[in-house]
């Protein structure tokens, strides 16, 4: 790309990004899908090494095109392929939320159920609902922003620490005076949907996620193999800088999912 040499990695990745997000609808839109079209692109994206990921195009429920750009780990070269698992980070909110609201219909919680009912020692246990943590409005400090969380996210940590840990750390503002994002949050909602339930996150995940949708190669998973096609998280410097992995003891229900491409 003529580009390259021309401008700082953030703007290559902002204009990488910009020109894939405008391409690709006029390459779904066509009245016949150009794959051809699709892997230039891609194989560009590819030659200027500052993009690693796995793409599914589906039509009709049926998948019409699969790539993988990358690497799943970078030191051993071991590259991507479009059966590589990834780990989804954030995006396991949506499941967690997703239990939640199924524990709602089914009677065993409601968005007005106050935290103090499951942990009244925490800070502003009595104001805080479940529809406050669910939308990030709980006021409850975020945890990964512990000026020591850096020395201890590699370390397992048990329910009763993280718990003294958000409780020490306070709160931020007042329940519902604003939105703050906060993993604190979904934290807890996994511990409360475990004990409105009476099961663990992954039987959950299994129960009213995984087996009813047939998600066939979406796992509930601890530390990073390689070897089982599971993928390094990298983030872009000089070079690719391999993310510190967080213990899984940790993020529960905010970030222990893994997908492929195709789930």
């Amino acid at each position: 790309m003529a580009f390259i040499n021309q401008f700082n990695e953030t703007t290559i990745m902002k204009k990488i990004t910009f020109f894939f997000i405008a391409l690709l609808p006029s390459l779904l839109l066509a009245q016949q899908f150009n794959s051809q079209k699709l892997d230039s692109l891609l194989d560009r994206i590819a030659e200027a090494d500052k993009a690693m990921f796995s793409l599914a195009i589906h039509e009709n429920g049926k998948p019409i095109y699969t790539r993988a750009i990358g690497y799943a780990d970078v030191e051993s070269e071991m590259k991507a392929n479009p059966n590589t698992m990834y780990r989804i980070g954030s995006i396991s909110k949506s499941f967690t939320s997703t239990l939640i609201l199924k524990l709602i219909e089914e009677g065993k919680l409601s968005l007005d159920t106050k935290l103090s009912k499951f942990y009244p020692e925490l800070p502003n246990a009595d104001q805080i609902t479940i529809k406050n943590l669910l939308n990030h409005h709980s006021g409850l400090f975020n945890f990964t922003n512990d000026e020591d969380y850096i020395s201890w996210m590699q370390k397992k940590k048990s329910k009763e620490e993280l718990l003294r840990i958000i409780k020490l750390n306070g709160t931020e503002f007042e329940p519902n005076e604003k939105g703050e994002y906060s993993n604190t949050n979904y934290v807890i909602l996994t511990w409360i949907a475990e004990d409105a339930s009476g099961k663990s996150f992954s039987e959950l995940l299994q129960q009213y996620i995984i087996q009813p949708l047939d998600l066939k190669r979406t796992k509930y998973q601890g530390k990073i193999n390689v070897k089982n096609n599971e993928a390094y998280s990298y983030k872009l410097g000089n070079d690719w800088i391999k993310d510190t992995e967080t213990d899984m003891s940790i993020p529960l229900g905010q970030e222990q999912l893994f997908l492929p491409h195709q789930i």
